[in-house]
């Protein structure tokens, strides 16, 4: 996450299967569902939400992880900007926080503990991105509010890859790849690497009312300000694979340097933002005939390094370096007794930290720890010859508030149970129905937890003022679908729908305050209804077409006048997105795609409008043996302006402004961008997971 950059941003308002894999790494060891992948897809009967996203030729080279996930259903995309800037994703209604998402199984933000920025990753590093909602396996050892995104990494040792593209805003991106592998100690060995860089200028342009709705006189448009950005990144993977089992090596490092350039109406000039992050891994796995174990050792380092000294973002002339970093360990067994119980128990155990510098006086806050740890018990079932499928899990967690610092126990309700120790029981449980080959039914509930973060309890500076007396968050959610597979001759369809509710306890939200500062409190009681529904169609592996429609129903609960029964913050009735991928002959492809997300409320009061906003892209691509090259436009129309209520609350006012597109109120969405792409990709033998 881009820590400061969000809280500052936020300060402006309240608040599907594919068999088991062999490649224990590649799901984190989840028996998962392949939601409309293509052609070859059978298992359907799982009972977990989840959509896979294989990262293939059918995709744009322009789009990014943020694009990808968009197109799951369930999913919405908060983003700040064009091409480099702050993108984070809610499922079903969540926060942004409530969405746990995992590198390889690692979690990048253990517990919600974080929002994570999708832009510091680059796509071309995975080979698909699993997507769940609600439930997720116990592999990962987590409750989520919101659900879980993996990012699962190109598997065995690819051929070389090369790409390089060049866009407007002054945009370039660039990347390589490559591996090897070899016959050693008894087994084979395997090397990884891929490095990805993107620096852009983003000055694309942006309208301004000049904070004055009632004057059309200032209006004006002009190029977005200190929006730059210069990211690279390296993945490298080392692997011994023996008779018994494998060993695995991996270290994932970024570097990020970017602006901060404030809301549209008073931009900031010199607010920057500098980010390290390093991510390692450690794993041994063992297979046997009727059992498998892994366990992961994993460190993460985050040092972000804000510079606000001018005061340009409300943040008291804030220049800080925070120190974030998770050491944990991931234990997991499975085990196969009888060919219809295949039970797994899952422990993990992890330290987080934070240690906050005041760079302009030297002065070091005192660090600050929180141990966590979870055990979960899964029992999956395959019952009358494989018909019923029953996936109930008893999961408990543990946090340890002691070492969080010099704040009195009395004033943190977080604890609940011992002096320092808050415990929660949150089980799970998935069923399945398939009575034909091509009909499945499902059927999901369970509980979840999210204590609140270090930011949330202790950041006493600038625009987000802690709260250390925050409670956790606490939810019900439940979920019942069916999955449809057609697979005729000519190609394959798939049909995929469920209804869902949510219900949200001690629900965190920021809160803006008189002095222009955001203080975290417990809003209350919030509830989400919604509907998904997912179409795939693939036609003689020459087109691909993936269709989705999300409603939702979002009410607050609070019993307050101004907050009851109104819909949440950033979540739209209705979205619906839309891709279609042809391949008109063996050299040409062409593609569209199409979002269109409802108009929602940027506060909890609903005052501040998002009008419905509709985006189109699309990309020809010509391709050679070994060389591609590919023409990219995002948003097609140039949408960059939206036409809102100037006074949404007063029922005599029926005029009408014209406001910048936008996700944050102030932070606007970028216009038309072109992008060019070359692609070096040789062929080479057969991949091995």
């Amino acid at each position: 996450m881009t820590l400061y950059a969000l809280l500052t941003l936020t300060a402006a308002f309240a608040q599907e299967e594919e068999p088991r894999s062999a490649d224990p790494a590649e799901g984190a060891g989840a028996e998962i569902t392949v939601e409309a992948q293509g052609p070859g897809v059978r298992a359907i009967d799982d009972p977990t939400s989840v959509t896979i996203i294989p990262i293939d030729e059918r995709l744009s080279a322009a789009a990014d992880l943020a694009d990808v996930i968009e197109t799951a259903t369930g999913t919405t995309v908060v983003q700040l900007g064009g091409l480099g800037d702050l993108s984070a994703v809610s499922i079903r209604g969540s926060s942004l926080r409530q969405v746990q998402v995992y590198l390889d199984g690692v979690p990048l933000n253990p517990d919600g503990s974080a929002v994570v920025n999708l832009s510091e990753l680059p796509l071309q590093a995975f080979s698909r991105v699993e997507v769940y909602r609600g439930n997720a396996p116990p592999s990962f050892a987590a409750a989520p509010m919101g659900g879980v995104i993996n990012l699962v990494s190109q598997p065995g040792a690819p051929t070389p890859r090369a790409r390089a593209s060049v866009a407007s805003y002054g945009t370039f991106q660039g990347g390589a790849s490559g591996g090897a592998s070899a016959a050693r100690w008894g087994g084979r060995t395997e090397l990884w690497l891929i490095a990805e860089g993107l620096s852009t200028q983003g000055d694309f342009d942006a309208f301004s009312d000049n904070a004055t709705p009632y004057n059309n006189l200032d209006d004006r448009l002009g190029p977005r300000v200190n929006n730059q950005k210069a990211q690279v990144m390296t993945h490298a993977r080392a692997r011994y694979i023996g008779a018994a089992g494998r060993v695995t090596l991996v270290s994932s490092l970024l570097q990020r340097g970017e602006g901060l350039p404030g809301a549209v109406e008073s931009p900031a000039l010199r607010a920057h933002l500098n980010t390290t992050r390093h991510v390692g891994v450690l794993e041994a796995e063992r297979c046997g005939e009727d059992a498998v174990g892994q366990a992961r050792l994993f460190r993460t380092d985050r040092v972000e390094r804000f510079d606000d000294r001018d005061d340009e973002l409300a943040t008291g002339g804030l220049y800080q370096e925070s120190v974030f970093s998770t050491t944990g360990l991931l234990l997991n067994a499975a085990l196969t007794p009888a060919p219809w119980l295949n039970p797994s128990l899952t422990l993990s155990g992890r330290v987080d930290g934070v240690t906050q510098t005041n760079l302009t006086s030297g002065v070091i806050d005192d660090p600050r720890r929180r141990l966590a740890g979870s055990a979960a018990l899964a029992l999956p079932m395959h019952l009358g010859d494989g018909v019923w499928e029953l996936s109930p899990v008893l999961q408990g967690q543990a946090i340890n508030t002691r070492a969080l610092g010099v704040t009195p126990v009395t004033e943190r309700p977080l604890v609940e149970e011992g002096e320092h120790l808050l415990l929660a029981f949150t089980p799970r449980l998935g069923a399945s129905f398939q009575p034909t080959p091509w009909l499945a039914l499902r059927a999901n509930a369970g509980r979840f937890l999210r204590a609140p973060d270090f930011t949330e309890l202790f950041g006493e500076r600038g625009a987000v003022q802690g709260n250390p007396a925050l409670t956790p968050e606490r939810g019900v959610q439940a979920d019942l679908g069916a999955r449809v597979e057609w697979s005729p001759a000519w190609g394959g369809l798939w049909l995929d729908a469920a209804g869902f509710v949510n219900r949200a306890e001690d629900l965190i939200v920021l809160v803006q305050n008189a002095q222009r500062s955001s203080v975290p409190v417990n809003l209350g009681e919030a509830r989400t209804v919604g509907a998904e529904l997912a179409l795939t169609l693939s036609v003689l592996d020459r087109l691909d077409s993936q269709t989705n429609l999300t409603w939702t129903r979002s009410e607050s609960l609070v019993d307050r006048p101004e907050l009851y029964m109104n819909q949440l913050p950033r979540v739209p009735v209705w979205e619906l997105s839309q891709a279609t991928s042809a391949q008109l002959t063996p050299a040409l492809r062409i593609g569209h795609t199409w979002s269109y997300v409802d108009g929602n409320y940027w506060d909890a009061t609903n005052f501040y409008e998002a009008a419905p906003r509709s985006i189109h892209g699309a990309f020809l691509r010509l391709s050679a043996p070994s060389v591609s090259a590919e023409i990219s436009v995002l948003n097609l129309t140039n949408r960059i302006t939206q036409v809102v209520d100037r006074s949404p609350t007063d029922p005599h006012d029926d005029a009408l402004v014209v406001t910048p597109m936008t996700d944050f109120v102030g932070y606007p969405l970028a216009g038309r961008t072109l992008m060019f792409t070359l692609r070096w990709a040789p062929k080479g033998p057969e991949e091995t997971p």
